[in-house]
């Protein structure tokens, strides 16, 4: 089990944060092709179409669920750009041109929010030490997890996990 790619924003005042959604509960618009889907995701570096150019189509939903799926039981080892794509049968370029589109995202930079996620279920269900998680989460090094976790959620993860097994709330960081 593993998390869907989906970042929580910074708790409101009262609220535990919510730790990401398991993959059954993918929402409906990560599964779904949308051109509109970088902007959504707050990425500017989307190239504008050219002219005579029609724009690459979206990853379908069938090869979508696949590359989840494979994520999913590659968790804890090495998932690349090519195990990926071979996931879903495209070659390597045409499969991160249709991923993006589908999904906003890079596929490494859904990689790393799917093991951000398990991490985060991890940390509220289990005593396990950070280090653990995170080789358990397919991070070489507890520095590197505790980079990516703060870079996505705000907060290091001895922090997060203490604050929300404590049912209390993060408050909302300026990021200057």
């Amino acid at each position: 089990m593993f998390a869907t790619p989906e970042i929580r924003l910074p708790a409101a005042a009262g609220k535990r944060p919510p730790p990401l959604l398991p993959p059954s509960l993918l929402p409906p618009s990560l599964l779904q092709p949308s051109g509109s889907a970088g902007q959504a995701a707050g990425d500017d570096r989307q190239k504008p179409p050219q002219p005579g150019r029609r724009p690459p189509p979206a990853l379908p939903k069938w090869r979508l669920r696949r590359v989840v799926a494979h994520i999913g039981r590659n968790m804890a080892g090495s998932v690349t750009l090519v195990s990926m794509a071979a996931a879903a049968g495209l070659s390597r370029m045409h499969f991160a041109a249709q991923f993006r589109i589908a999904t906003g995202l890079r596929p490494h930079d859904f990689l790393l929010r799917c093991r951000i996620g398990h991490a985060q279920h991890m940390m509220l269900e289990t005593g396990a030490p950070l280090a653990q998680i995170a080789l358990d989460c397919g991070f070489r090094t507890q520095a590197h997890f505790s980079t990516v976790f703060r870079r996505l959620t705000g907060d290091p993860p001895a922090r997060w996990r203490r604050v929300c097994r404590a049912g209390g709330t993060l408050s909302p960081r300026s990021r200057d």
